[in-house]
């Protein structure tokens, strides 16, 4: 079995499911360039708890969790299977690094998953188990989070943090094509230049380091799975930037692996 990448992804609004644009392309693609993964860990900013949590449901309902969308998005679904023994690693491999973790069966599965996942492997036939992240705790605690799973790539199990690079609700146009505003490319800057150049303890000072942190990120639960890649990416990980684009002029799309 392959070692696997670890990946951040953006999923931006749900309407990259039927709208087409550069980044619903990348995320057709993504599946085709990356060897294919025994299962999948995905740490999603659709899930926020106050302490870790797993999601290990045999039989994971796919969740709509979004309002005011057209009907269509409705009725899809992505019915993966889930796989216990791999959320029992998870507890396992947090429980060595002195992270108390809980596990659940109740849960569905939430867009943060599902939609880059359909994109991605439509085909719905990888195991995935859910992680969430922590609102109220540091990105060095969610880095810490994916050093833990770290061990689990060698196993053939993609760990995908889904979020966004950038990610302000109220500042977004309808318009998919409207144009990037000024802070958000200010941000996005910064941001990618701390990753290229391996500026790890800068890019987890974010919120006090970076252009336009509070503006761009007004709640950081889609911000936190990067860290969550980056800490899965092992001890000193290269980064490649897989995709980079601005949508709805303040949804930044980037993608990276850390490995």
């Amino acid at each position: 079995m392959s070692k696997q990448p670890s990946l951040f992804v953006s999923h931006g609004s749900p309407m990259i499911m039927v709208q087409q644009s550069a980044s619903q392309a990348f995320l057709k693609s993504l599946g085709e360039k990356l060897p294919r993964p025994r299962a999948i860990i995905s740490a999603t900013a659709h899930w926020t708890t106050a302490h870790p949590m797993i999601n290990a449901d045999t039989n994971p309902q796919t969740v709509h969790d979004f309002h005011g969308f057209p009907q269509e998005l409705y009725m899809l679904s992505y019915p993966a299977p889930s796989e216990p023994k791999l959320a029992q690693d998870m507890l396992r491999a947090f429980a060595k690094n002195g992270i108390e973790a809980q596990i659940t069966t109740d849960r569905g599965r939430d867009h943060g998953t599902w939609v880059p996942l359909k994109l991605a492997y439509p085909n719905a036939d990888i195991p995935v188990v859910e992680l969430s992240v922590q609102p109220r705790k540091s990105a060095r605690w969610h880095y810490e989070l994916g050093k833990a799973l770290a061990p689990l790539r060698e196993d053939g199990v993609m760990i995908m943090g889904s979020g966004g690079f950038t990610h302000n609700l109220q500042a977004a146009e309808r318009k998919l094509d409207a144009e990037p505003l000024d802070w958000v490319v200010a941000f996005a800057d910064w941001a990618r230049d701390q990753i290229k150049t391996g500026n790890w303890d800068a890019l987890m000072e974010w919120e006090t380091g970076a252009p336009y942190a509070q503006e761009n990120h007004p709640t950081p639960e889609h911000f936190l799975p990067l860290f969550v890649a980056l800490g899965a990416g092992g001890d000193e990980p290269g980064s490649e930037h897989l995709f980079g684009a601005i949508e709805n002029a303040a949804f930044g799309m980037d993608a990276f692996s850390f490995t």
